[in-house]
């Protein structure tokens, strides 16, 4: 009787060691992390409750749980989601790639990821070797995706350090004013390929913060962008916009762009500027870009992207022109009229900044 007991005993503590342990305690905070980065947090309230940030994203919002011998269940406003439970950490694929949740918070920040891609800035605590091996799994992730294979296929490449997309960051600034729907959050930014080879500037993203650090709201795409295309040492202009909820108050924001050595948009050349200038028209803000086709062929298609500075150098506004079908014809120059955004206009005038200077880069599509 007593070796039956015995073996039945062990028999159940074999069982248990095998799957997670129903008693675990799964509340608090779990940090979201792919490889060595950051990429949000989620909480898990003891009710059963709780709530997910994960700006890259675009995902935030309340969630509800439950947790068995498979993980834990989250529920959010896309659906049930298992994430698996090994007695450690979470994990779950998302499109292809595995994120991890875990009691540690990842030793870089998205933020920090974001710079060290612009500018090459390496956090404290981690090798440039650190920064470079994660930014290079996030290309071959990329690349796998695009081309429809998995993952882990293949291994990519070990890429030359001078091939690696450096954008810099020249000068930027951010403002939050009022427009017809409300408040809009606006980051603008003069950029600069400052790699040993050309590039695509593909995606932004843009997210505001309250005062404890909560996430408002998110968008992932430019509101404006010049060229798309940039040979090293070209430079252009863009913005990245994102409505701020009503009664919301934005103490914060990051902001971050992406680059890619292959894009489906076109390549594309450089047109001269010549000449800019501003003035007052009917009480609107009126900017003036002149560029000239210096070939003997004529140019349909021309466009091009120009900034509204102050008497420092910061960016008011920033406004994208084209010249559409018309061509421009060989030996010529057209100077391009149009008007600046009257609310952002209205912002500068409340605030006493007055327009000092414009600055424009022009481009036309290799067909």
């Amino acid at each position: 009787m007593i070796k039956r007991t015995i073996a039945l005993v062990l028999a159940v503590l074999l069982v248990l060691a095998a799957m997670p342990a129903l008693g675990e305690d799964f509340s608090g905070t779990w940090y979201m992390n792919y490889s060595l980065l950051n990429m949000g947090t989620m909480e898990l309230n003891e009710d059963g409750t709780g709530t997910i940030a994960m700006p890259v994203a675009n995902l935030e919002g309340e969630l509800t749980w439950t947790a068995d011998e498979s993980g834990v269940t989250i529920v959010t406003a896309g659906g049930p989601q298992l994430f698996p439970y090994d007695g450690t950490k979470m994990t779950v694929d998302a499109n292809g790639m595995e994120i991890e949740f875990s009691r540690e918070c990842g030793k870089i920040t998205m933020e920090q990821f974001m710079q060290f891609m612009t500018n090459q800035t390496v956090p404290e605590g981690v090798s440039a070797e650190d920064m470079t091996t994660l930014m290079m799994q996030f290309i071959a992730l990329s690349a796998s995706k695009s081309s429809g294979s998995s993952a882990t296929e293949t291994a990519a490449p070990e890429p030359k350090a001078e091939a690696v997309p450096a954008l810099t960051v020249l000068k930027d600034n951010f403002v939050v004013y009022e427009d017809y729907s409300g408040y809009r959050a606006l980051y603008m930014a003069k950029v600069q390929n400052t790699s040993d080879a050309p590039f695509f500037l593909t995606k932004g993203l843009l997210t505001i913060f309250d005062a404890n650090g909560s996430v408002l709201a998110s968008e992932n795409y430019f509101y404006s962008r010049g060229s798309h295309y940039l040979e090293p040492g070209e430079i252009t202009f863009c913005s990245l916009s994102v409505k701020v909820p009503e009664g919301a108050e934005v103490k914060d924001y990051q902001a971050s762009m992406n680059v890619d050595a292959k894009s489906y948009s076109k390549l594309d050349r450089a047109i001269p500027v010549i000449g800019t200038s501003f003035g007052t028209e009917y009480n609107s803000t009126l900017l003036k870009v002149t560029v000239i086709n210096e070939s003997e062929e004529p140019l349909a298609d021309i466009s091009g992207i120009c900034a509204l500075e102050d008497a420092e150098g910061n960016i008011m506004t920033i406004q994208t022109f084209s010249l559409n079908y018309d061509e421009l014809g060989p030996n010529s120059s057209i100077t391009k009229v149009f008007y600046t955004n009257s609310d952002l206009m209205k912002y500068y005038e409340a605030n006493g900044i007055t327009p000092a200077q414009v600055e424009a880069y022009a481009y036309v599509e290799i067909k």
